[in-house]
């Protein structure tokens, strides 16, 4: 931005965070890869479990899974279960 002479204008700014989507709008890349994090997520719970209590345990699954699949719920709503 500098080198074109711009200057970024916080209050003007606005950011948006979009998910991933394929060409036929089914998003199944971004189905994938929330699979495949979740299952990256379970893999290290499982590895930890045995060093930490019930309780923490539950606190890492809400905090790291189930931020994970609430996010971007709402677009995923009324897709064709194909």
């Amino acid at each position: 931005m500098h080198s074109n002479r711009l200057q970024l204008n916080t209050a003007k700014t606005e950011v948006i965070w979009c998910i991933y989507l394929d060409s036929d709008l089914m998003m199944w890349t971004h189905i994938t890869k929330t699979v495949s994090s979740c299952f990256a997520v379970l893999r290290w719970l499982r590895s930890i479990q045995q060093s930490v209590s019930d309780l923490v345990l539950q606190t890492f699954v809400m905090a790291l899974l189930l931020t994970k699949l609430n996010y971007g719920s709402a677009t995923l709503a009324g897709l064709p279960a194909i």
